[in-house]
């Protein structure tokens, strides 16, 4: 299965209400090309899998749940931009939390000791 597909299938999983298919692969692809441009030059969207497919879902979840809710103050499906009025959502802070150790400019500790 393509990993696009995981990510479509694990969104509409979490979704907890009846979305347009067509608008939830729309934001679906737009996820996976947003945070496959935040990688770490040397790593790729196969290199971190698991946690890739978990936040673009959860971001992809979080950006159609802004949609249902109003939340989205401009949409614009050629460029793929989404502008929300409400700028800290916590399952979007949780997703870019989950794969900020793979993005560039990022700091993660695991494991320290003191």
């Amino acid at each position: 299965m393509a990993m696009q597909d995981e990510i479509r299938e694990l969104t509409v999983n979490l979704l907890q209400s009846t979305v347009d298919a067509s608008l939830v692969t729309a934001v679906c692809v737009g996820t996976e090309q947003f945070l496959t441009r935040r990688l770490r030059r040397e790593l790729t969207p196969a290199d971190c899998h698991d946690v890739f497919v978990l936040a673009a879902a959860m971001l992809s979840l979080a950006c159609l749940n802004l949609m249902a809710s109003e939340g989205l103050e401009q949409f614009q499906a050629g460029t793929m931009r989404l502008v929300f009025d409400r700028s800290n959502d916590q399952l979007s802070a949780a997703a870019r939390e989950l794969i900020a150790p793979y993005c560039q400019g990022s700091t993660a500790f695991v494991g320290v000791r003191t």
